[in-house]
């Protein structure tokens, strides 16, 4: 029970580097680290899975644990599923991505997840509110030389807030 109090801290990971551009071939295997370090007075505990995800029209981002159509997470394996990182202290997670033989020319692309538990947060009028953190690194994966597919539907300036911008 001590241990689960103790570990039940706030967010405060920082992770380098924020997202990966790789470049994989079809048959071998890519081994990336990324490093996660814990600022916080006291040790964290950090949840660790991968998600597919997309952009949303508005800018914002979201996550899918499901497989979506063509998503390469079947190709990636992570180190473990929670680590634990000692107060100001940082650890350095692997993961690896192996596309089959047979895998198409092309990028994919999936995050990885970093999670703190969840705490229950008081507000001023009295409610108790879930809140944890979460931090997603993104991983771009070129297969065969495969390219994002991007296209220029326009140009322009808009007003925003009073100022003229691109």
């Amino acid at each position: 029970l001590f241990a689960s109090a103790t570990l039940a801290q706030e967010f405060a990971a920082v992770v380098s580097p924020p997202r990966f551009e790789i470049s994989v071939t079809p048959g071998e295997r890519s081994r990336q680290v990324v490093e996660i370090t814990n600022v916080a007075a006291q040790p964290s505990k950090y949840t660790l899975r991968t998600a597919d995800w997309a952009l949303a029209p508005d800018g914002g981002v979201s996550f899918s644990d499901e497989l979506v159509p063509g998503s390469c997470r079947p190709w990636v394996a992570i180190e473990r599923h929670e680590v634990v990182v000692p107060a100001g202290g940082r650890i350095r997670f692997r993961f690896e991505v192996e596309p089959p033989a047979d895998a198409p020319a092309g990028e994919c692309r999936f995050a990885l997840l970093i999670e703190g538990d969840e705490q229950t947060v008081r507000t001023e009028g009295g409610l108790n509110v879930p809140v944890s953190g979460r931090i997603a690194v993104i991983v771009y994966a070129g297969i065969r030389g495969g390219a994002p597919d991007l296209q220029v539907i326009g140009t322009g300036i808009v007003e925003v807030n009073g100022q003229a911008v691109p």
